[in-house]
């Protein structure tokens, strides 16, 4: 019985994990999306597809990050449920963070606003506020961080999770070739038909 209920815990950790990595992940692909040097910023491609896709991860994103923090006591997958000794843990993510409780759950309000109200239901589909992936992206690597250097939960992520930074750059890489390869390909494209 005792081995089954390890086996639950190991999963529960690794699963929060995987979530916390897809975050990031979206986050990266997100902003690889768009041309920062531009003020205001703009998307690299403004092409349905790709305005859709760079859409896309935003919305996963937001997804992602509320599975783990928006849900508390409710979700199956809240960040705090990866740890049995739960004393000190929200302070030890603020410390983290950099911020008191109040902007956290100021921040956390105007993420789970954006997807219940736009997202979710569209409830009103005119003025839209978009969550600031910066603290959705600090926030989870903080907490990847935190899991790995848990002394409940860092042996179950040895092996593929490795730091989370280093996730967020990989990511971030793999969609820049994927976009600068589409915008080449474009504009070679639109050479031969001119």
């Amino acid at each position: 019985m005792e081995d089954a209920i390890s086996q639950d815990y190991e999963m529960k950790v690794r699963r929060i994990a995987r979530v916390g990595l897809h975050c990031v992940a979206n986050i990266a692909c997100y902003r690889a999306g768009w041309d920062d040097e531009q003020s205001p910023p703009k998307l690299k491609i403004s092409d349905d597809f790709w305005v859709r896709a760079n859409g896309n991860f935003l919305d996963a994103a937001t997804l992602n990050w509320c599975i783990l923090f928006a849900e508390e006591d409710k979700g199956k997958h809240d960040w705090k449920k990866a740890f049995a000794n739960k004393d000190g843990l929200s302070e030890e993510l603020y410390k983290a963070l950099k911020i008191p409780e109040e902007e956290f759950n100021k921040e956390l309000l105007e993420i789970k606003k954006y997807r219940d109200k736009y997202l979710a239901h569209m409830d009103n589909p005119s003025a839209i506020f978009y969550p600031k992936t910066e603290f959705m992206l600090t926030s989870s690597l903080s907490l990847l961080s935190l899991l790995k250097s848990n002394v409940e939960t860092k042996s179950f992520l040895t092996g593929a999770y490795y730091d989370p930074r280093d996730h967020y750059r990989e990511k971030h890489e793999e969609a820049l070739k994927i976009i600068n390869g589409c915008s080449e390909f474009k504009s070679e494209s639109v050479n031969k038909i001119v």
